[in-house]
């Protein structure tokens, strides 16, 4: 039994591990060395260069309806979609209390216009006091000092009066901001319109201070809306008034509606240190499918070219991982040949600029989905890089000057190093099974809105 055991341990148990040796490198290592790329077609056809955004439906005019005075609401005549007209009464506050104060304005109005009434026979009694005293004083008959007290009570007088006259205006002034006052009471539409928003109750009390409070807002028309969406600055320059532009909406999202921009604002937000301006998109036709606060996703033809070489957007922001490179044979071009590695090559200082001029363009503007939206502008004259599948396997650089991009293909405008041509197979990504499968967990994980 022992002999037969030192046989087994000395002659059948290496056979075993050459065996399971063999097996890991010719088929474990191979399917962990294996790659997923996803490849799509280079073909030729017709593009529209665009620039995506996001935006919000606005009406063109909406008018918030304040009050001016401090009360209590007591009546209310419109609700929300209520269709008014200029001077329509929209509500009433309490009015016990500014009617008050005008009574108190008018007694007050009336105690200064008795005072004046006294002041001006007080003045005319001094006046003639003073007139008989210069009388008798030219006369000899009373000394300088009487006529000179006359006067002085004559002056007196007259001050009396005017005092008398600006308590009446003040008065008078104090009458009419009453009155004002009490017909602030009633808040009226200023404009032929719909009630958007009503902020407010019967019973409430609003407080006006600094700011006015909010109680209606009015849009003019609703057969007229517009879109305000926030432009970067790579893809402003292209933009220009009567471009046409289209959009959807989550309320509707198999309905494709249509407009035209307006203008770009002038005003710029600096935000995460990405400058944006504001584009203002004039809405077709809006019927009654939109409004007013629905986020659009707008859409604007920027420009078009026809019969050129289109390769996806996605391919432009593919580079071969690193620590993948031996497994799916890259070829980086240039002097470095086979495995060289990038910085290699004639093209290789263009191609780092381009690609830490595409990594700093990524980290600025968003996800990779917002990076495909781009238009020539973005592009400009950097070099970008495409990996194209050869017949053995392997893919290769080919270094390209992209065009206009739509949604989702980029034209080649030139090809400045490298062979590629209509037919030809370009890598989108690379992923190992295992990163393949923790992707796919992590999407059905990830939760759905609808």
């Amino acid at each position: 039994m022992s002999l037969f055991k030192n046989k087994f341990l000395s002659i059948i148990l290496p056979g075993i591990l050459a065996l399971l040796a063999v097996l890991y490198l010719t088929v474990l290592r191979d399917h962990a060395a294996e790659i997923y790329l996803e490849k799509k077609t280079v073909e030729r056809g017709d593009i529209q260069a665009v620039v995506a955004a996001t935006g919000t439906l606005n009406p063109v005019t909406l008018v918030d309806v304040g009050c001016e005075v401090t009360g209590r609401i007591s009546a209310l005549y419109a609700d929300f979609n209520s269709v008014v007209t200029k001077g329509q009464v929209l509500a009433e506050l309490d009015q016990a209390p500014f009617a008050m104060r005008v009574s108190q304005a008018e007694a007050s109005l009336k105690v200064s216009e008795a005072a004046l009434a006294r002041a001006a026979v007080q003045m005319d009694q001094a006046k003639g006091q003073y007139e008989r005293a210069a009388l008798l004083f030219d006369k000899q008959v009373i000394s300088i000092e009487v006529k000179e007290a006359a006067e002085a009570a004559y002056k007196g007088a007259q001050a009396e009066y005017a005092a008398a006259r600006s308590n009446r205006e003040q008065a008078r002034s104090q009458v009419d901001s009453a009155k004002l006052d009490l017909d602030h009471t009633i808040i009226r539409a200023p404009l032929d319109g719909v009630v958007i928003n009503r902020a407010v109750s019967v019973g409430q009390t609003v407080v006006s201070r600094a700011t006015t409070p909010l109680l209606f807002q009015i849009a003019d028309d609703l057969e007229r809306l517009r879109i305000e969406c926030r432009i970067r600055e790579a893809d402003v320059g292209h933009l220009k008034k009567g471009q046409p532009v289209t959009f959807t909406v989550d309320a509707h999202p198999d309905v494709l509606f249509k407009g035209v921009v307006n203008h770009v604002r002038f005003a710029s937000e600096l935000a995460q240190n990405v400058v944006s301006y504001t584009a203002v998109v004039d809405v077709e036709k809006p019927e009654a499918k939109l409004l007013p606060r629905m986020t659009a996703r707008v859409v604007i033809e920027v420009g078009a070219a026809q019969n050129v070489l289109l390769v996806p957007s996605a391919a432009l922001r593919f580079e071969p991982p690193t620590d993948l490179a031996d497994s799916i044979a890259v070829d980086w071009g240039g002097e470095g040949g086979p495995g060289g590695g990038p910085g290699h090559g004639p093209n290789a200082g263009e191609d780092a600029g381009a690609r830490r001029a595409g990594d700093d363009n990524r980290a600025q503007h968003g996800s990779p989905e917002e990076r495909g939206h781009r238009s020539d502008a973005d592009s400009g004259n950097v070099v970008r890089s495409v990996w194209v599948l050869k017949k053995d396997g392997g893919i290769r650089r080919v270094s390209v000057l992209p065009g206009m991009s739509d949604l989702s293909m980029t034209e080649v405008r030139q090809v400045v190093d490298g062979q590629l041509g209509e037919g030809d197979t370009v890598v989108l990504w690379a992923q190992t099974p295992e990163t393949l499968r923790i992707s796919r967990e992590s999407s059905l994980r990830r939760p759905r809105f609808h």
